[in-house]
């Protein structure tokens, strides 16, 4: 019985929209009408819209997809300031997406953002130095932006560096060090992460060696990565029942655990942010403060994205959890996106629920496509096809995965069950209807 190798991966960052949302051509009424406006203020010059508007062309959201379009709008943005658009085109630059490819250039981008403090492109020009991809491959100063990274809470910067620690590349070998930085990283959910010091505490290495443990991580890791749930099976058959049973227990507590240190983590660094972003930032704050519920939830993507300000999950959720109770969608959406992985406060699945309902009885695709996952488990929800059927058919007029999501349930229900999937179908369209009504 073999487990499967450590991972190192070195992997690039491109930041994405801030709903973090799968990309569709088609919007809801809610989603449209943010596009648009998004849309105007990015022609009139605002980089943080030009980037979103970026960000539309290259994943298609909206209009179609247009990869030169999105480098240009990045670029307008980026030439501005805007660390995020600057380690997008970054991005571009090295992916030879919509411009052709161009480590010196992708290095140049990177270095802006990451001179701004922004950490994604700190970890990225880290990565630039560990591959030698538009620069000379140097491991010491590859260290020394995964370390800016992660001491802003990269969890993929912190997992980089830990990779540095534990194999001695670009500083001296430290395996109680690379054992830190893995468990921060893992704190976050980073399965990598979780992958890696599930090995540091079956092997013993940097730690007091503990399979218990080592099956809690890799329990969890599981979840997203492939190599861990391999693993998770070889360690099963080399524990007892009570070990097995201990481990499973204590999968419970380090879910906990690390949604509660999510929750209350503080973002010991602020980022550094331009005379405009802030500007930006503090017009929000004053537009929200006088309920205006638009700025309210703009004001809840700044600090869920540190823009303008240090990122604080914690403060996000009070902003979107003002715009969501005033009845904006897209808020609402991304409560329940923090409810469910537990981000800015204890992970919460009926809640999750709760406010994924409202936001897709507003026509919100991808709240329809979640509930749907949710009844279709019986997670934060009694378990209900007939409901799951609903909103996956709901979502599937837009939506590829739940169009196949859709079909594999079908197989699964009895012609009744789909008939009443169905009615229940109309019955919700019919609610979102009135509510878009309105």
């Amino acid at each position: 019985m073999i487990f499967t190798a450590r991972h190192w991966t070195y992997s690039v960052l491109i930041v994405l929209m801030a709903l973090n949302q799968k990309a569709h051509a088609v919007m809801s009424p809610e989603e449209l009408k943010v596009f648009e406006n998004d849309k105007v203020q990015a022609e009139k010059g605002d980089r943080v819209a030009q980037n979103v508007l970026g960000d539309c062309y290259r994943t298609g959201t909206g209009l179609a997809k247009d990869t030169v379009q999105a480098v240009s709008w990045y670029r307008k943005s980026a030439e501005q300031g805007y660390a995020k658009a600057q380690n997008n085109l970054g991005a571009c630059y090295e992916g030879g997406v919509g411009v052709a490819q161009d480590y010196a250039q992708a290095v140049s981008w990177y270095r802006k953002a990451a001179d701004l403090g922004f950490a994604d492109g700190q970890t990225n020009l880290g990565v630039c130095y560990a591959t030698g991809k538009g620069v000379e491959k140097d491991f010491t100063q590859a260290v020394y932006w995964y370390r800016k990274a992660a001491e802003q809470g990269d969890a993929q910067g912190q997992f980089n560096l830990g990779t540095c620690y534990e194999d001695g590349t670009g500083l001296a070998k430290d395996l109680t060090q690379a054992v830190s930085w893995y468990r921060k990283s893992a704190e976050q959910g980073f399965a990598k992460a979780q992958l890696n010091l599930g090995y540091c505490y079956q092997s013993g290495d940097g730690v007091t060696k503990d399979l218990v443990a080592a099956y809690a991580l890799w329990s969890l890791a599981g979840l997203t990565n492939g190599d861990a749930s391999h693993n998770l099976s070889i360690l099963k058959k080399m524990m007892s029942r009570d070990e097995i049973t201990a481990g499973e227990k204590r999968t419970i507590e380090l879910q906990k655990e690390f949604t509660a240190r999510r929750a209350s983590k503080v973002q010991p660094v602020a980022p550094k942010t331009s005379e405009a972003e802030a500007k930006e930032f503090n017009n929000l704050k004053e537009k929200a403060a006088k309920d205006d519920h638009e700025a309210q939830y703009k004001l809840g993507v700044c600090y869920a994205n540190g823009e303008g300000v240090a990122k604080d999950m914690a403060q996000a959720v009070v902003w979107y959890s003002e715009a969501a109770l005033n009845g904006v969608a897209l808020a609402q959406y991304n409560l329940g996106i923090c409810y469910a992985k537990g981000e800015g406060l204890p992970r919460d699945l009926a809640q999750a629920a709760r406010w994924y309902r409202e936001a897709a009885i507003r026509g919100v695709t991808y709240a329809q496509y979640n509930l749907a996952n949710l009844y279709y488990k019986g997670e934060g929800v009694p378990k209900d096809d007939v409901e799951a059927y609903a909103y996956w058919n709901l979502a599937g007029i837009t939506d590829e995965d739940a169009r196949k999501n859709l079909a594999t349930l079908e197989n699964k229900m009895s012609r009744d069950e789909i008939a009443s999937g169905q009615k229940r179908t109309k019955e919700l369209q019919k609610e979102i209807a009135a509510k878009l009504r309105y």
